[in-house]
């Protein structure tokens, strides 16, 4: 009847193509995506992580949103968000500093054809699932990825900061990806100093070194580095991507990955 006339004669196509543009101008790339009195928030975010926001703008007083005053080493408490800069530009090719990618930490050849840059919170779900789809990446496409990997630690998480100086620590001795392994499974959920402590002992890290790096908050300058160079270019939750400058962001399935992969590479022949 009406309703197959109406699917048919593609009635509300146009519509449909208008919100999608729409979205993208605002920086959407995947979903579900949220824009909460224009503050974009991007996948399956768990109700806890919105309310706050929503609570702190239906009674704007005091700290943005919901703080409850500031957590460790000053995070401003839990639930705000990174402070923004730029919106991301879905067609936009984004160009980081030379240096500052070469001393992060990565994998896969040099001269490879791709290098993807990923922004991580190792206390964040969808981080661990980024994890895993770069890893799959990583093993289906040989020789032909480089993975370099960066800091985000989102103010809502308090132990996300000290998470990732831990990670640089064990970097020191060369175990950075197993140590990231360990955290995203046998110790998920578990991120306290005490719990990197004893994922350092598991993995047999010269105790003295690893915590004379951890506690003495070393690491600190290259997290916030990480920070300032990543909201620079529109990240501003993680998991965020960069595909050879293309972004994509939030754990989406290792299929998007894959076609911007291929994209790349086929562009790269021609």
């Amino acid at each position: 009847g009406s309703f197959q006339a109406c699917l048919n004669t593609a009635k509300y196509k146009d519509w449909v193509d208008k919100e999608i543009g729409t979205g993208k101008s605002l920086g959407v790339t995947g979903t579900p995506g949220f824009l909460i009195n224009g503050r974009l928030s991007t996948g399956a975010i768990p109700i806890e992580m919105i309310t706050p926001y929503i609570e702190w703008y239906l009674n704007p007083s005091g700290q943005y949103p919901g703080a409850k005053g500031p957590g460790p080493a000053g995070n401003p408490g839990a639930g705000a968000p990174r402070p923004g800069g730029p919106q991301i530009d879905p067609n936009k090719i984004y160009d980081f500093p030379k240096d500052w990618l070469k001393k992060g930490i990565s994998k896969g050849p040099e001269n490879a054809p791709i290098t993807l840059i990923e922004f991580f919170d190792y206390n964040c779900p969808f981080c661990k699932k980024g994890a895993e789809v770069v890893d799959e990446l990583f093993a289906k496409n040989p020789g032909k990825i480089r993975i370099i990997s960066k800091n985000f630690p989102l103010p809502m998480h308090p132990n996300a900061a000290k998470t990732a100086e831990a990670l640089l620590c064990a970097n020191e001795q060369g175990k950075f990806w197993e140590f990231r392994n360990l955290i995203n499974t046998e110790f998920w959920g578990k991120f306290t100093p005490e719990d990197m402590k004893a994922i350092a002992k598991k993995l047999n890290l010269h105790e003295t070194d690893f915590n004379s790096c951890f506690d003495g908050s070393k690491m600190k300058p290259v997290v916030d580095e990480d920070i300032k160079i990543g909201q620079g270019s529109g990240v501003s939750g993680t998991p965020g991507f960069f595909i050879n400058g293309t972004s994509l962001v939030g754990a989406q399935p290792v299929e998007n990955f894959q076609t911007v992969i291929d994209e790349k590479l086929a562009g790269k022949k021609a």
